[in-house]
């Protein structure tokens, strides 16, 4: 150890030592007539051997990381930003919780669409609009101002005028979501199933069973919905986590630089050398 030590201080000797043969001569006249005048540093390309001495640099010096790389990166594919920050464990868990997280909406949402349409054929082999609208037609002729709406069996609109003046919600003309939520929802729909007995109760085995199926392709639905939030989230996550790091990075780490330079001491320009940090 003390032989490094010997070996590391002569060589620094020898080095200074070279660079006081090389620095110029400055007489006291020449200093009184450039007294206004700045004083030069010594470069490198002035003095080749400054460059032992300078190397010292690559040891300490770091680039510093782009903020802005690091949050577009991770924008992009959630935890390449940490890759570029060198987090790596990071990076591996953003994007492990991106490929779940997708992984749970495309297999619920395909889960939801197969219960779909499950629910959907059961609902149109056991409800008839037919006996629907035969209730409807029923509930027109026994109402006193029947005959403002000119109710008849073939004439759907005057029909669908009376349902939308009398009950709170209507069967849709389509075959959409709202025709599917409400048939097997609302009591008003429940003469439309095939083994109910009442009008406006709810004593429809079928129907029961058919809102249990729509249940279960909702709770399908909800799930893929989870899924896609936590991809928003880990999104956003991962942009700031990126971000921050690469700002934290630049903030904390200490740059140092050893060099030359020629400095003023009692009349004349003197070589010495020069340390300078900064973090």
């Amino acid at each position: 150890m003390k032989a490094k030590l010997s070996t590391a201080v002569a060589a620094l000797i020898l080095t200074v030592t070279s660079l006081w043969a090389q620095a110029p001569s400055f007489s006291r006249a020449a200093l009184s007539q450039n007294q206004n005048e700045p004083t030069s540093l010594l470069t490198l390309s002035d003095y080749p051997s400054l460059r032992l001495v300078d190397s010292l640099n690559t040891a300490t010096a770091k680039p510093e990381r782009s903020v802005g790389k690091a949050l577009l990166f991770s924008a992009v594919i959630p935890g390449s930003g940490q890759f570029y920050n060198k987090s790596f464990l990071k990076g591996l868990a953003f994007v492990g919780i991106e490929i779940g997280a997708w992984a749970v909406n495309a297999i619920y949402t395909q889960r939801g669409n197969e219960q779909e349409g499950e629910f959907e054929r059961y609902a149109n082999a056991h409800w008839s609009e037919d006996e629907y609208w035969d209730f409807i037609f029923a509930m027109c002729q026994r109402d006193p101002q029947s005959a403002a709406y000119n109710c008849r069996r073939d004439d759907l609109k005057s029909l669908r005028r009376w349902e939308r003046d009398h009950f709170s919600h209507f069967l849709p003309e389509e075959k959409n979501q709202t025709y599917y939520e409400n048939i097997g929802k609302y009591d008003q729909f429940n003469f439309g199933w095939d083994d109910s007995n009442t009008e406006l109760g709810r004593d429809s085995a079928n129907r029961e069973l058919y809102t249990r199926m729509r249940k279960k392709a909702n709770d399908q639905f909800r799930i893929a919905t989870y899924g896609a939030s936590a991809v928003l989230v880990n999104h956003v996550l991962s942009m700031l986590e990126a971000a921050y790091s690469a700002n934290r990075f630049n903030r904390h780490h200490v740059k140092a630089s050893l060099g030359m330079e020629m400095q003023r001491y009692d009349q004349e320009l003197t070589p010495a050398l020069s340390l300078r940090m900064s973090w």
